[in-house]
């Protein structure tokens, strides 16, 4: 499983990379996982939006691992 996230401000990767990686992913049943977080910069995800990072990334874990509470 994989978790992408990425800020639709991102001025060193354009958000259409990661478009384009969900789109082939989907088209081969891939087993992932995409945020597109309104605003943020490269890598500034969790700070833009601390609790919905973390609530989203413990929910992706507890789906892709066994054992989660």
């Amino acid at each position: 499983p994989v978790f992408v996230v990425h800020g639709t401000a991102d001025k060193r990767v354009a958000v259409h990379h990661s478009q384009q990686l969900e789109a082939a992913a989907q088209a081969v049943g891939a087993n992932v996982t995409f945020w597109y977080v309104p605003g943020a910069d490269h890598v500034r995800a969790a700070a833009v939006f601390p609790d919905e990072f973390e609530t989203r990334l413990v929910d992706f874990f507890c789906g892709a691992l066994t054992g989660c509470k």
